[in-house]
């Protein structure tokens, strides 16, 4: 809040006020990709560790015979944990920037840019949990991480770094999903980059009424692909012209696209401070404060899948 606050307050504070209030309202409504694609299950931000309890499948007995006897077995139950992490941005606005107009606008640079920022770190920080460790062990032991290659039993990444992404690489992770009955009538998430997203359009079939929706064939857009919702996201065009903050794991020649299953992660997000006040560091000057707390987790390794591609080799 807003500090010095009186039963008289002053034009400057009321536009303090409305600085923090126009944050919390753009926070709610600006879009992180990752979740509005259905591919997470958002929980409480209440503490800073998430026990998330998960039931192994339980399989239905058939009876072979007329008042057969009873057959009882038990189940096994874990949890997954995650912790939040804190991201923080302090910023330094000299008064003489006109410090009122530019926090108390809602469509001013500043707040805009605090609100895209949120939500950037959102997208890395879902993207990478997805394919990282996972805390994982009964209530009653310790808990250890767990990869994604063990998560999915050791199968492994699907590899067409010789072969190249194509129709036939989405059909593969397409198929892996239903052997793991994998429901996708909610829409599965592609996260892919402009690389990858541009050689499906130069695939006939992903602008080929007769294998994809009307609606990529009538914009020449790829939104839909074998099922999947298309997502694209900045990354590195090729080993030279690199992206500096690639939000798919990237090494130096390969990139791992990210397929996720409806609710695939748990995450909670917390805006835990927001204040503006005057800067006793700094003359003249106030200092916007953000505090924002982000965790996830990912569910089961079923619901993700790794496509390993080249990065394209400059010539």
């Amino acid at each position: 809040m807003a500090e010095g606050y009186t039963s008289d307050p002053s034009i400057e504070q009321a536009q303090l006020a409305v600085f923090e209030d126009n944050i919390h309202h753009l926070e709610q409504k600006t879009t992180c990709k990752v979740v509005a694609s259905g591919a997470v299950e958002m929980t409480s931000s209440l503490g800073n560790t998430h026990q998330m309890t998960r039931m192994e499948r339980i399989e239905l007995q058939a009876a072979d015979e007329r008042n057969s006897l009873k057959q009882f077995s038990s189940f096994n139950m874990d949890r997954r944990s995650f912790s939040m992490y804190r991201y923080v941005k302090n910023i330094v606005i000299d008064d003489k920037d006109d410090i009122n107009e530019l926090i108390a606008d809602p469509t001013s640079a500043i707040t805009r840019n605090l609100v895209y920022g949120l939500k950037r770190a959102e997208e890395r920080f879902a993207l990478h949990a997805a394919v990282g460790d996972a805390m994982t062990g009964r209530s009653d032991r310790q808990q250890t991480p767990v990869s994604l290659l063990k998560d999915k039993n050791g199968v492994p990444s699907i590899n067409v770094k010789v072969s190249g992404f194509d129709y036939t690489t989405l059909i593969k992770v397409r198929t892996r999903f239903g052997n793991n009955e994998v429901e996708m009538l909610d829409g599965a998430s592609a996260f892919m980059t402009m690389s990858e997203k541009g050689t499906l359009l130069l695939d006939d079939r992903y602008i080929n009424s007769r294998y994809n929706s009307d609606q990529n064939a009538e914009s020449g857009e790829i939104m839909t692909a074998t099922g999947f919702k298309v997502i694209d996201l900045p990354g590195s065009n090729s080993t030279t012209d690199r992206h500096q903050a690639p939000y798919l794991p990237e090494t130096t020649t390969s990139r791992k696209l990210i397929f996720l299953a409806p609710g695939a992660l748990w995450m909670a997000t917390k805006l835990n401070r927001l204040h503006v006040y005057r800067s006793q560091m700094h003359t003249g000057s106030m200092v916007a404060s953000v505090d924002y707390w982000i965790g996830c987790v990912r569910k089961e390794g079923a619901l993700v899948e790794t496509v390993d591609v080249n990065i394209e080799v400059a010539s």
